[in-house]
C-alpha cells in the first residue's frame, strides 16, 4: 500500500477521530480508500471511526462499506435515507451526528472517490494541536503541496476562484476555500450548531465549503493549513463535478457574503 503522504508513527496524546465521507456512487473507491484508512490503526494513540453518508447511491456503495467494514473490524456507521440530497446536505449530516451523537475530539470530512489521502490525518491531527487550531485545511496553495491528475486548465480556474476568495475575504491562514479535506474539532462545530440552530451552512451546493469556512471566521475561530496532497490519478469512479455550475455558485457567494454575511 503506497501513502503519497507520509504517515507519520510518533503517536498522540489518545486522540479520537471520526472521519466523515460523503459519498454518491463510490463503490469502487471504497476498498482502496478503507485499505489506507485501516492502516491509520498503527499510530499510538488513534481512535478512528468513520461515518459515511451515502447520497441516495445506485451502486453498492452502503453494501461495500459494510462488507469491508466488518471482515476489517473497522468501526463505520452509515448515515442517509436513500434519496439524493447533494453535497451540502451530506456535510451538514455529518455534521450534526458528530456534534450529537458521538464524543469523538475532532471529524475529519474528506472525499470518498479516494482522491484524499488518509495518512495526512494525522498532519491535520498535529496542526491542531500544536498550535490550538479549530479548523484545519488540507490545502493546494501551500508550499510543499502535490497534486497529481488534474488538468493544467482545471488547476488555473481553480486557482483563479481562489484568488478571487482571498481578495473579497483575506483571512489570516486560509489560502483555500474549497477543498473538502478538512479536520475540525468539538467546540468550533458544537458551537456552530448553538449559533445556527443546528443548520451550520445555508447552502448545499459546492459553494457551502468556502461558506463553513466564511462562518467559522466569523465566529472567531482558529484556520490554519498544512499542504496538500491530491492524488486525482487514483479516481476509479466517475466525476460528480459540475465545474462551471460550483464556480457560478461560488462567484454568488462571494459577492452574497461580501455584501451581507448571512445570505
Amino acid at each position: 500500500m503506497t501513502f503519497r503522504g507520509r504517515l507519520k508513527i510518533t503517536g498522540l496524546k489518545s486522540v479520537s477521530v471520526l472521519i466523515g465521507l460523503p459519498a454518491y456512487n463510490e463503490s469502487l473507491s471504497i476498498p482502496p480508500l478503507l485499505a489506507k484508512i485501516k492502516l491509520l490503526s498503527v499510530v499510538p494513540g488513534l481512535d478512528v471511526h468513520i461515518a459515511l453518508f451515502d447520497d441516495g447511491s445506485i451502486d453498492d456503495t452502503s453494501q461495500k462499506f459494510s462488507e469491508i467494514c466488518n471482515k476489517e473490524s473497522l468501526q463505520g456507521n452509515i448515515l442517509g435515507d436513500g434519496k439524493n440530497h447533494g453535497l451540502g446536505y451530506g456535510i451538514r449530516s455529518i455534521f450534526d451526528y458528530y456534534v450529537h451523537k458521538t464524543k469523538f475530539d475532532y471529524l475529519v470530512i474528506m472525499d470518498c472517490d479516494d482522491t484524499h489521502d488518509p495518512a495526512q490525518i494525522v498532519q491535520l491531527i498535529e496542526r491542531a494541536e500544536n498550535q490550538q487550531l479549530d479548523v484545519v485545511i488540507a490545502s493546494r496553495y501551500r508550499k510543499g503541496s502535490e497534486i497529481f491528475g488534474v488538468s493544467k486548465l482545471r488547476q488555473l480556474i481553480s486557482g483563479v476562484a481562489g484568488i478571487y476568495l482571498r481578495l473579497l475575504f483575506p483571512l489570516s491562514g486560509v489560502r483555500d476555500f474549497t477543498c473538502g479535506f478538512r479536520l475540525y474539532n468539538r467546540l468550533s462545530l458544537e458551537n456552530l450548531a448553538k449559533q445556527t440552530k443546528n443548520l451550520y451552512f445555508k447552502r448545499d451546493g459546492f459553494s457551502c465549503m468556502p461558506e463553513i469556512i466564511l462562518r467559522t471566521h466569523k465566529a472567531s475561530f482558529n484556520i490554519g493549513e498544512i499542504p496538500m496532497i491530491l492524488g486525482y490519478d487514483r479516481k476509479l469512479s466517475a466525476s460528480k463535478m459540475k465545474f462551471l455550475k460550483n464556480i457560478r455558485e461560488i462567484l454568488i457567494l462571494g459577492i452574497q457574503m461580501r455584501l451581507n454575511f448571512e445570505n
